[in-house]
């Protein structure tokens, strides 16, 4: 046998022994955590220095947990220091523009509260939805994700008026007489339905 062989099958064994390790990656298995939805696992490689906003590998750990909705690790990486809306290009995908596609309000809430930009996120569903061509399902996935977007766009406050500045609106009522068909009767009842609140308007 020659030497070149013994050596490539002795190398073979110790490497499937074990004797012979790839080191792993800190940013890798920090990644693998996030999307595994594993809390303690991202605390602790965290803890050991695993650098929060790689993107060498094509998602940040934050955007990779909002796409599985893994919303305490997105907690997690927000309050640990996460870039809110680095993605790996210059219209790509971020952690809000993932959860908002794959349907996830309550990320979208976390992450919009912490200050996501909502216009960026759409901006790339947009950009999404038209490159999709004829693959319906992704589009229409992109374009659920851009209404919930809309919803969650911060309306300007109504602005308050001065008690002073209310003026009191008197209205004359003129009385009607219909003329009815049947005569009222004591045991006459009629239903009023109404709606007590309204989105934009006083209760009721």
């Amino acid at each position: 046998m020659s030497p070149i062989i013994s050596f490539a099958l002795l190398a073979l064994g110790f490497f499937l022994s074990g004797c012979v390790t790839t080191p792993l990656d800190p940013s890798r298995l920090l990644l693998d955590a996030a999307r595994g939805g594993n809390v303690s696992d991202v605390t602790a490689l965290l803890d050991k220095g695993a650098p929060i906003d790689e993107t060498k590998h094509g998602e940040t750990a934050l955007a990779l947990a909002a796409y599985d909705g893994h919303a305490d690790v997105v907690k997690l990486l927000l309050d640990r220091g996460a870039s809110i809306d680095l993605s790996r290009k210059e219209l790509g995908p971020t952690a809000l523009s993932h959860a908002a596609e794959h349907g996830y309000p309550t990320i979208m809430k976390i992450l919009i509260d912490k200050g996501a930009d909502i216009q960026k996120a759409i901006d790339y569903l947009e950009r999404e939805a038209g490159l999709s061509g004829d693959n319906v399902y992704v589009a229409n996935k992109c374009r659920e994700g851009i209404k919930l977007l809309e919803r969650f766009r911060v309306n300007p406050k109504p602005v308050e008026m001065a008690a002073s500045s209310i003026q009191p609106v008197v209205v004359t009522l003129t009385a009607l007489s219909p003329n009815y068909s049947n005569a009222a009767a004591l045991d006459d009842y009629a239903v009023i339905v109404g709606i007590e609140k309204y989105p934009d308007l006083p209760a009721a």
